[in-house]
Parts: C-alpha cells; structure tokens; sequence
C-alpha cells in the first residue's frame, strides 16, 4: 500500500488488519517505523521496483497523491508514480492486481444537469491535481490494453474521515476546531458552503474499494462515493454542532479561493456500476 499514512490508507491499513490473513507492508515518504512500515517515495523509479521486486505482491493499493497544485510535483507523485509502478510489476513478471485511486477531480467542470455523474463522462479536469489524477487513469488504460497488466481505478469523490489534509475542506474544519477549542482564535473562516458534493463514510469507502479490489474488471473505473449530494454548509453545520462550536463563531467567505480554483456548484456519483459488483 503506497500512501499508507493518508486517512484512506489509515482506514484501509486497520480492516485490513482485523482481517488477520494479509501481510501488509504499509508505504510511505516517511514511515512511522512501525512492522510492515517500508519507505518507498513513489517518484523514484528504482526504488519502486526494487519494493515491487523484494515483496513481490499479489495486490497493490496506490493511495499516494499529491494536491499540491505544482505540475512537476503532482504529475511525479499522481501520473508518474502509477507508470512506476506499472512498469515494477511488468519487470518482475508478476500477475498482481494493481488498485489506483482516481478523484472526481479529473471530471472538471461539471453541469447540474450532467448528475449524477457516470464513470464514461469525458474528463476535462480544471485543476493541475485533477489533469495529473486524469493522466494517471490514461495510464492505467494503456498498461491493461497493451500490456494486459491487472488494474482497475477507483475514482473516490469525497472522503469524510478524520485526518484530511488542510487543502480539503474538512481537514482546515479538524484544524481551525482544534484552534479555537485551545483559544487560538474567536472565529472559523471557511469559503463558499453552498455547493454540494459527495462524501462517502470511510468504512464505506473502504468496503467499496476492497469490492473493486476483488471483482472489478481489468481496466475499468469504478466509483467510489455515496451517490448522494450534500451541502458544504449542512455538512460543516452538522460537524460545528457535534464539536460543540457555536454558529456564530463561523464566518463564511464566498470569495476566498478554493483548492480547485474553479468552484463546481454540485457534483455526485452515479454509484450503480460499482453497486453492480456486490451482485457479480
């Protein structure tokens, strides 16, 4: 698993352990040390496939990405890190199941009337992170197609888990209720709240991309969501409430730049072809 230190990786790493009969060897730039922690930086070639070589393994899950908004930096981690990783599993001819995580990102611009949102819609992404997670679902494509390389995509929409990085929403709503609850400040300002998305439960999210894991299709992208949309303003209220912050303490700044540079005003997921695997 690369990117084992995210909340996703976190939440995968811990079922994946209850389960008892997997030997996991958890990937990330900085490995807490813990055993089967392994440091690997995605964006070095060699050392991916020498991971790939010495472990050998029958699944991967790529969690790594990179929001940065730096092309050089999110093409390494999110389009040139799956190549590598590509690359190390056709090097040392192995048949492993390779699992990708996409993001609703690479959709771009989305029209109210084009949800719910199909995995076929055409990809016209707006952000670098969105362009270089798009790059990254080409490549997987190509290896399938021409290499015969078992990988599917997991294209996740919105995560709602503890631990998110400060660029999304949530992860800024963790900080700024840890700031004032320690007196830092008096107010929480968050951008605009009136768009809708959707957010999946983690262990939801979870159980989804361990289905695609097991039954996807080599190729294929698969959604991971609830297929559901909310309002960033009903679902930030709901978060407020339950960490005791008073509603007057939030300022709402429609102005203030999002993390996409474009706000999309309301995008969900069509979830029927990843509801159809629990049936297969």
């Amino acid at each position: 698993m690369t990117g084992a230190a995210g909340a996703l990786g976190r939440l995968l790493a811990g079922r994946l352990a209850r389960a008892g009969s997997v030997e996991l060897f958890r990937s990330d730039r900085a490995p807490s040390g813990a055993p089967g922690d392994v440091p690997c930086d995605v964006t070095d070639a060699a050392a991916v496939a020498a991971l790939v070589g010495r472990t050998r393994p029958d699944r991967i899950f790529h969690l790594a990405g990179s929001a940065s908004g730096d092309y050089a930096r999110d093409r390494a981690v999110n389009a040139d890190g799956a190549w590598s990783l590509c690359e190390a599993v056709r090097a040392a001819g192995l048949t492993t199941r390779l699992v990708v995580i996409g993001s609703a990102a690479e959709y771009g611009l989305v029209a109210p009337e084009e949800n719910p949102v199909p995995e076929s819609r055409p990809l016209r992404p707006l952000s670098v992170y969105g362009l270089t997670k798009a790059f990254q679902t080409g490549i997987a494509a190509h290896f399938a197609a021409r290499h015969g390389t078992d990988i599917v995509v997991a294209r996740l929409f919105n995560l709602l888990a503890p631990g998110l990085p400060e660029g999304l929403i949530l992860g800024r709503a963790e900080r700024l209720i840890a700031q004032y609850r320690r007196g830092e400040i008096a107010t929480l300002e968050f951008g605009n709240l009136a768009s809708a998305r959707d957010y999946v439960e983690g262990e939801e999210a979870v159980d989804q991309l361990l289905r695609i894991a097991e039954k996807g299709v080599r190729g294929e992208v698969y959604h991971v969501a609830s297929g559901r949309p909310v309002v960033m303003r009903d679902l930030l209220g709901r978060i407020l409430r339950e960490a005791g912050i008073p509603a007057e303490a939030v300022r709402e700044a429609p102005d203030r730049p999002t993390r996409l540079g474009t706000d999309v005003p309301l995008i969900y997921a069509d979830l029927s072809k990843t509801r159809a695997l629990a049936d297969a």
